[in-house]
């Protein structure tokens, strides 16, 4: 992903014009004064402002899709860990540094002991009699803690072996806490600690990020790469496999994706389409993203004989895809060739011969060439406009201001050399005028502006607030109704209920079933919940461009004058050149900038230790006696079904206790963390737009005392003025160019 050579280079040179010009301006008498100074100040921040941003883009998919093949190919060479029998570990984001550095955030002590009380709720204690432990304190630094859970692993994982489903979650979890205990447990701390690798070291990073027990402690890895082909206006992630059955993980590849501005979405070539793709692909159009996604189909080249073969099964992936959106885009190249050909002279031998293997195919090598490169040009399109709305929209609309209010102080100041000792005098009374009234504007705007943001902060909290009151019975009926209709099927049990016995059976039970309704808050409740924010965002730029819009200034009705007519030229010139450049409030733009993400909705019921006494004891004595008398007597009859459906009973009422607190509980974190530093962060925004127009008017002042008079010193400014005022001709041209070309040259 090779960056293009100029794509700061048009701000840059706007930004260098007008230092440029704020600079021979202050070789002149008369016009150098503190606004000039703060203007210069201002303007030569601007690029570092656009630089200290960056478009994010998530890569996505199910295990085994190529996603970290696909970034290490867009790369140009291998940044992270791919290859058979390889999972990313942890979500990992890379971007562009003046050195290779590494920079991980580990979790916390509690971050980590919450995680295992989680997978520890409803397991059977006495189950382990030696070892006693209270689940509600437990600490992974206690040994006896470790001792316990290490004594859990064997049981689970010698009584629940891995299955066609592979590995249940809880047990994997359990594994890579105790496997990356030793390793991580100086490093953790009370906070989320940080690591830099750097230098000769940054390798050393994978044994955190490549190592999946390792990677259990990490809440957050950024990869900084030297090198020519990352673009620097860009973040890419290389997110953990979409079809986790852990809620927590996908909860943090969601969490990415509302931040990320750009998804690329990998599939495999080998499977197509699967079902955990469609559900993930579901929860990213409930979110409202499928506007800007772009799907890759990963071509896996040896599992295709010929080119038909893999043609038929990209048309395929397209049809399937057409239910989800109708007109979607899929590049079907191999990532791998990609990687291959770009890292030809590195290759060892067995990769060199794959890669000519691959090549020998000349047809298939070709489709694949020309599919790759039309990503590279989809992307860097979308990248462009990207960049475009989120990154330069505002700083234009500054520079645009600077350079109108030095282009009006600069033709003030030629008008004022070319006037008569009068007329002169007339037009300085005329600008004291203007900006006196700009400045009782001013003033009422400032004393007006914080009652009006106060007042539109508590309607759009009053808003909120009933939102939320429809939005919690709204919630509350779908999780109750999803607890009601989901059956506990005591089936999958039943094989090794001998051997477990009854508490495991439940803790089992009680496990999938949190899961599931985890999985169905992921799939079905978060949908929602971003349509709710996505219309309260709506509805908060709607309020805030009406009070951007309220204080407009229309110099027609300003009364400069018994003849208003001596007044015309300057007002008509300030009216174009405010009405010229405006940029309205964008709020999608400052939640991306801030990246606010909707705090976590998973795992939302949560239940008590007496839970699961409560669930074997609603299996009934009866029911106890009946299953104890049949392991001595093997022609008692016995069933599970009654036994296990009292528990399961048990199980969802208590899940059902305590959800309106929790839901509402949600709700405040949603205003708080999300809502509130948005609508701050838009009214800072607002108020500095309706005070950036008010420059305008705050070059006018010109003191031409030092010039006029001086026929030399007044030729010579006046051909120092002239060609000042071309130059910032061009830079206004320049600048409108820019906003132009976002809606030209790179259309959705």
């Amino acid at each position: 992903m090779t960056p293009p050579e100029d794509a700061y280079l048009p701000v840059e040179t706007a930004v260098s014009e007008l230092l440029s010009v704020i600079d021979r301006m202050d070789t002149i008498p008369g016009m150098t004064d503190d606004q000039l100074q703060s203007m210069k100040t201002r303007c030569a921040g601007i690029p570092e402002q656009i630089r200290s941003n960056r478009i994010k883009i998530a890569v996505v998919g199910v295990i085994k899709s190529g996603k970290s093949t696909l970034i290490n190919a867009m790369i140009g060479k291998e940044v992270v860990k791919r290859g058979a029998g390889v999972v990313t570990a942890v979500t990992t984001r890379i971007r562009k540094g003046r050195k290779n550095r590494a920079v991980l955030f580990l979790k916390s002590w509690d971050d980590v002991n919450n995680a295992l009380k989680n997978v520890l709720e409803m397991f059977p204690e006495d189950d382990i009699p030696s070892l006693t432990i209270d689940p509600v304190t437990f600490d992974l630094r206690r040994k006896s803690d470790r001792d316990f859970l290490n004594r859990v692993y064997e049981k689970l994982a010698g009584e629940f072996p891995v299955t066609d489903e592979g590995i249940r979650p809880e047990i994997l979890v359990i594994r890579n806490a105790l496997q990356g205990y030793d390793f991580c447990r100086h490093h953790v701390g009370p906070d989320r600690e940080k690591l830099i690798f750097e230098g000769r070291q940054f390798e050393d990073h994978k044994q955190f990020t490549g190592d999946a027990p390792n990677a259990f402690y990490v809440a957050d890895a950024c990869l900084e790469l030297f090198g020519k082909h990352l673009d620097p206006r860009v973040e890419l992630a290389d997110c953990q496999g979409a079809d986790s059955t852990d809620p927590g993980q996908l909860n943090r590849i969601v969490a990415y994706l509302q931040q990320a501005n750009l998804i690329i979405y990998c599939i495999s070539s080998r499977t197509g389409l699967r079902r955990s793709d469609m559900r993930f692909l579901k929860i990213i159009q409930g979110m409202g993203l499928l506007e800007n996604i772009v799907f890759v189909n990963n071509c896996d080249l040896s599992e295709h004989d010929t080119l038909e073969d893999l043609q038929a099964m990209a048309q395929k992936t397209v049809q399937e895809l057409t239910f989800l959106l109708p007109s979607p885009e899929l590049f079907s190249f191999s990532a791998l060739m990609r990687l291959f050909e770009s890292m030809e002279k590195k290759l060892s031998r067995r990769n060199r011969n794959r890669l000519a293997l691959w090549q020998e195919d000349a047809a298939m090598a070709t489709w694949c060439s020309e599919n790759a490169d039309r990503f590279d040009a989809r992307l860097s399109g979308l990248l462009a406009r990207q960049f475009q709305r989120l990154l330069l929209s505002t700083h234009l609309e500054q520079l645009f201001h600077m350079s109108a209010a030095l282009e009006n102080k600069a033709q003030l100041f030629l008008d004022l050399l070319d006037a008569n000792r009068h007329d002169r005098e007339n037009a300085r009374k005329k600008i004291i005028r203007i900006q006196e009234h700009a400045r009782q504007l001013e003033s009422i705007v400032e004393n007006a502006i914080p009652g009006a943001v106060s007042g539109l902060v508590r309607e759009i909290e009053t808003d909120l607030e009933e939102v939320f009151e429809k939005d919690a019975i709204q919630i509350r009926r779908k999780i109750i109704d999803f607890v009601h209709q989901t059956p506990l099927d005591p089936a999958p049990y039943l094989n090794r209920f001998r051997e477990t016995g009854l508490k495991k059976s439940v803790y089992l039970m009680f496990q999938d079933f949190r899961r599931d309704l985890d999985l169905f808050v992921m799939t079905d409740i978060l949908p929602e919940i971003n349509a709710l924010a996505a219309r309260q965002e709506s509805r908060i730029q709607a309020y805030f461009q009406s009070l951007l819009d309220t204080y407009q200034i229309d110099l027609s009705k300003i009364a400069l004058t018994s003849d208003p007519s001596e007044d015309g030229v300057i007002q008509t010139r300030l009216a174009a050149r405010q009405n010229e450049f405006e940029a309205g409030v964008d709020v999608q733009a400052i939640r991306k900038i801030l990246g606010l993400t909707l705090p976590d909705m998973t795992l939302l019921p949560r239940y008590p230790g007496r839970t699961q006494t409560r669930a074997l004891t609603g299996m009934g004595l009866s029911f106890v006696t009946r299953f104890f008398r049949s392991l001595v007597d093997r022609q008692t009859a016995f069933s599970f079904s009654s036994g296990f459906d009292a528990a399961g009973r048990r199980i969802k009422k208590q899940a059902l206790q305590g959800i309106d607190s929790q839901i509402e509980q949600f709700h405040v974190r949603m205003k708080q963390a999300y809502f509130t530093p948005l609508i701050q962060a838009v009214t800072r925004d607002v108020v500095k737009k309706i005070h950036d127009r008010f420059s305008l008017y705050q070059s006018l002042d010109t003191d031409m005392s030092a010039v006029k008079g001086d026929g030399l010193a007044e030729k010579k400014y006046r051909q120092m003025i002239t060609e000042i005022m071309a130059q910032l001709q061009q830079v206004r041209r320049s600048i409108l160019q820019l906003k132009e070309t976002d809606i030209h040259q790179h259309p959705v």
